[in-house]
């Protein structure tokens, strides 16, 4: 029973290994670097006198999808020719991307001296956010996916 256990766990682990990406060129993990990513998005939602942004875990599922979508085919229409949102009409209302830049704020500063992509993180409707990223083939890709 120990022994397909451990042939579980190791089975589990090494899928994993398969979708994670580590980040050799980067000083921040992508998981840290999600979190430091919403935390800047909410500092410049607070400078605008704004609600601040909740993680928000089914949103964060989305924005991991749509990452392993936008790292083959960079683009707000999904790889099957639908919209970005389609990922769950039901709770992704906005969506920025990113790639290329080598830290949060790097991306932030592209993102804020965008004005489509300044609107999306000060549209005042949002309440929830979820952000994954994700290093791939040598490149650093953001997705963040707002909700109400």
């Amino acid at each position: 029973m120990k022994a397909i256990l451990r042939f579980t766990l190791m089975t589990f682990l090494l899928s994993l290994s398969m979708f994670t990406c580590t980040a050799y060129a980067h000083k921040l993990s992508p998981t840290e670097e999600s979190q430091k990513t919403l935390e800047s998005i909410n500092k410049e939602r607070s400078s605008a006198g704004m609600c601040p942004l909740c993680g928000e875990e089914h949103l964060g599922c989305c924005a991991c999808a749509r990452a392993n979508e936008v790292c083959t085919h960079f683009s707000h229409t999904r790889p099957d020719g639908t919209p970005y949102y389609t990922v769950d009409p039901d709770c992704v209302y906005g969506e920025i991307l990113g790639a290329g830049a080598d830290s949060t704020d790097e991306i932030m500063n592209e993102w804020m001296n965008s004005e489509a992509h300044r609107e999306e993180i000060l549209n005042p409707n949002y309440n929830d956010a979820g952000v994954t990223v994700l290093d791939k083939n040598g490149k650093r890709y953001w997705v963040v996916e707002f909700g109400y």
